[in-house]
């Protein structure tokens, strides 16, 4: 699988995630009406994510990745023998 259809799914599932927390949010408070218009948006979003993946410039996050713990001998806890 291509890094871009893997970007693309991991997008489109964090959109999905995100719409489907507003309507648990929205479902006591609000109308149908307010609930399916998040869904229109959401699926609206779901038809421009490759679109705006390619025109639109890349952002990249870094992740800070700490470097593995090396366990430092002191003289004093050396063995004896």
């Amino acid at each position: 699988m291509s890094p871009f259809a893997l970007d693309i799914i991991v997008r489109a599932s964090a959109l999905l995630a995100a719409a489907a927390l507003a309507d648990l949010v929205l479902r006591r408070r609000s109308s149908a009406a307010t609930r399916h218009l998040v869904w229109t948006l959401a699926i609206g979003a779901l038809l421009l994510l490759p679109i705006a993946s390619y025109v639109l410039p890349e952002w990249t996050v870094p992740l800070p990745i700490t470097k593995p713990f090396a366990r430092s001998r002191s003289p004093a806890a050396k063995p004896r023998a």
